[in-house]
């Protein structure tokens, strides 16, 4: 799993763009996304798609396609690929047939949020994304309220 920038391409590790670069099988979120992020580093290859449109079928070929690979990188759109990402169903899929995943760690939204809020953030709460429904938003909270934490969300860029 390759953490890739949350926006700006030149926060990219070099790490992250070696394995980028030396990857036998490559695994992006969006395509557009995707190949933004391999022209960044002129690195041209082709690369398979796991996203929310992904099936149930498609992550078990790809789990047996990784498996069966060399060096396989999964990205995501952002940040760190499994964590509000739908590459945690390929990271599952390849540990259930035995494989093995590692991280190349790097930026993540909610601690590059929570470290310049100038809060005391311990402990706190990561919530992933807000429901669209507004009662499942209000339970959730009132719950959340309840806990003394401080409770991180994320949000679609897209909804704001």
């Amino acid at each position: 799993l390759v953490s890739v920038s949350l926006g700006n391409p030149g926060d990219l590790t070099a790490r992250a763009r070696e394995l980028l670069e030396h990857s036998d099988i490559l695994i992006g979120e969006e395509s557009q996304i995707t190949s933004k992020l391999l022209k960044s580093i002129l690195v041209s290859k082709q690369f398979f798609l796991c996203n929310e449109h992904t099936t149930p079928e498609e992550i078990r070929n790809l789990g047996e396609v990784v498996i069966n690979s060399g060096l396989t990188v999964l990205v995501s759109d952002a940040g760190t690929p499994g964590i509000e990402d739908p590459g945690r169903e390929l990271v599952q899929e390849v540990l259930r047939r035995g494989g093995n995943v590692r991280s190349a760690p790097g930026p993540i939204a909610f601690g590059a949020a929570l470290s310049i809020s100038g809060f005391k953030i311990s402990p706190f709460t990561f919530c992933g994304f807000f429901s669209r429904d507004s009662a499942e938003r209000k339970k959730r909270t009132d719950l959340l309220s309840k806990t003394g934490t401080y409770d991180c969300f994320l949000r679609d860029s897209l909804s704001i």
